[in-house]
């Protein structure tokens, strides 16, 4: 059972007493773990301030802003801030020892306790900073310094991030959740967010949260306990409303890690859902369990829960993903939408990354009628021909599942994919499906994967759609040793897709097999001319032929043709292109193959 409010507050008092401070700084000094651990979130909080509005004219100059940095104990934080010109800066503790440590950094000082009469003990202030205080103190001094720092222009505060509790940590009085802490500070402040640095929260108040637009992140899910919570963090700060749709079936603790982070969690209706298109008017099975069970018992529509979410959506703009993909970059570009794409625009692509794949997908879109997903597997947003939208680079996800939940799903999925598609493409000729039947077929039986994806060649307009399908073709003909009808897929690619490049790798590794290097050597060379520079499309690609992998045979066939001086060249260029988290046995191999080469060398200049 729960300690009593006020004696877990009288515990806290005295666990932060003065004396007890002046010894906890005394035995920290400057280079401490609380520095180390707070590295991140000092760092984000000088950004911000950066671009903190500032008055000031041509005539006069600019006045620096006024800083208080309160709690601010050593002045970690605030010589940080001092370091630009821009700011003037001034701590407030109760740790005497504390605040003569600030002093000697050159800061203006104030010693005075939180828990007492505020004014005027904390000056006026442009910019209040305040990082891992608000949770040390009393109900009523914490309402009191709140209200005190929205007297600014500004707040930046960080607390931990749902951890070190009163039972945890005596100091301290509360815990606080992403949504708590954000609910907290509304009572203060019009504008705020609460941005997540793993184990901090960083709540932004005032000016600095203030925005011209809203967006809504938002998201459906099912049975995703154990990989929502880095999605939601993520989101979070981005999200002026986070709303999270979960399906009724759900077994694990998704409701309850949803309701730490978001704004809304509510139960999405009848997952299922019923056919795209539907209409009881054209369907002969409506009002029968045939209808009713048309995703099948365990499927999921995910249009219809899309829509969903998005009907739950109280803002303009709409940033959607799935419960195991997290934002990873383009904080910042979605916090200045208005600033940053053309105001007509009302779709964004960004990029999605999984599994050593990138693919553009439209994540981003305004809440808008004629804006929708449709199709209940392999679902699309759906928007009017001729719709301003704008390619977001910037902006980037990572799809990543816990590896027991992808096998779940996998099965799960793969007899509803089938059969969905199918039907869209006999009932409503659907071309998009043809080319995802084929690919749904690859692992159950190649040969009628061939045939969908022929099929699917024949009648489809789409070319970089297209130049999908031959890649699939081609590496399904290798696979059967078909190399002649392989090149001869790969072979059209170009004429698809000009900005693609995997097709070229593929064409040098035939040529390669058969003897004819020449040859290899060109199409490998063709290849390395994107290194670095993947192009943004629809359908996935994978990463490595836009890295290491062209560099890596224009190695190996620069060997064999004796070469050997290029060879060393293109070897040292894999090693610097392996990404960060390859296997140590890459790396390796990699280093022994230069070692090799630079030998080999070296030899022959010796024999020279």
């Amino acid at each position: 059972m729960a300690e009593p409010i006020a004696q877990v507050e009288q515990v806290a008092r005295a666990a932060n007493a003065p004396d007890l401070w002046d010894k906890h700084w005394t035995e920290e000094g400057d280079e401490t773990w609380r520095a180390e651990a707070l590295k991140e979130v000092y760092h984000r909080i000088v950004q911000l301030a950066v671009r903190h509005p500032q008055d000031g004219d041509s005539d006069v100059g600019f006045q620096a802003l006024k800083v208080v940095d309160i709690g601010g104990g050593r002045g970690i934080l605030a010589h940080r801030l001092a370091e630009n010109p821009k700011f003037g800066c001034i701590v407030v503790d109760h740790s005497g020892e504390a605040l003569r440590s600030a002093s000697e950094k050159g800061l203006v000082t104030i010693c005075t306790d939180l828990e007492g009469e505020l004014e005027p003990a904390i000056p006026d202030a442009d910019l209040y900073a305040s990082t891992e205080v608000v949770e040390h103190l009393t109900a009523g001094a914490r309402e009191r310094l709140l209200k005190r720092m929205a007297e600014g222009q500004s707040a930046l505060i960080s607390v931990p991030n749902n951890r070190l509790g009163p039972d945890e940590e005596p100091q301290h009085t509360i815990k606080f959740t992403a949504i708590r802490f954000k609910r907290a500070l509304q009572e203060h402040w019009e504008h705020v967010r609460v941005e997540v640095m793993g184990p901090y929260l960083l709540g932004v108040c005032g000016a600095l949260a203030r925005k011209t637009f809203k967006l809504s992140a938002t998201l459906p899910v099912r049975d995703e306990g154990r990989d929502l919570e880095p999605t939601l963090a993520s989101l979070r700060g981005i999200a002026d409303e986070l709303v999270v749709g979960i399906d009724p079936r759900t077994k694990d603790d998704t409701w309850a890690v949803a309701e730490e982070y978001a704004d809304k969690v509510f139960y999405l209706e009848n997952p299922m859902g019923p056919p795209s298109g539907h209409t009881q008017q054209s369907c002969v099975a409506c009002g029968t369990e045939k209808c009713k069970q048309y995703m099948g018992e365990n499927g999921i529509n995910f249009a219809w829960a899309r829509n969903q979410c998005t009907d739950k959506c109280s803002h303009e703009w709409i940033f959607m993903t799935e419960g195991h993909e997290r934002l990873v970059s383009g904080r910042d570009f979605l916090l200045h939408l208005d600033d940053v794409v053309p105001k007509q625009a009302r779709v964004g692509f960004v990029w999605r990354e999984g599994n050593g794949q990138r693919w553009a997908f439209p994540w981003l879109y305004r809440k808008s009628p004629d804006i929708f997903w449709k199709r209940p597997v392999h679902n699309v947003l759906d928007f009017p021909e001729g719709t301003y939208a704008v390619m977001a680079p910037q902006v980037r996800t990572l799809h990543e599942r816990h590896h027991e939940r992808g096998a779940e799903r996998a099965v799960q999925r793969r007899a509803q994919n089938r059969l969905q598609l199918m039907d869209d493409w006999h009932t409503e000729k659907n071309v998009n499906s043809l080319f995802y039947l084929g690919q749904e077929w690859r692992e159950m039986d190649p040969a009628r994967a061939v045939q969908r994806l022929d099929q699917f060649l024949i009648v489809s307009n789409n070319g970089v759609q297209k130049y999908q399908a031959r890649l699939i073709l081609a590496k399904e003909c290798m696979r059967a040793g078909k190399n002649e009808d392989a090149r001869q897929y790969l072979l059209g690619c170009t004429g698809d897709d000009w900005t693609r490049t995997e097709h070229w790798v593929w064409l040098g590794d035939l040529a390669f097999n058969a003897g004819e290097y020449e040859k290899a050597h060109k199409f490998y060379m063709y290849s390395a001319t994107t290194i670095g520079d993947a192009p943004m499309t629809m359908w996935w690609i994978d990463l490595c032929y836009y890295s290491y992998v062209p560099a890596q045979r224009l190695a190996m066939v620069c060997g064999e043709l004796g070469r050997v001086e290029e060879a060393l060249a293109w070897a040292q260029r894999v090693r610097e292109l392996l990404p960060s988290d390859s296997p140590a046995e890459a790396f390796e191999e990699a280093d022994r193959n230069i070692i090799v080469l630079q030998e080999a060398i070296d030899a022959s200049r010796r024999h020279d």
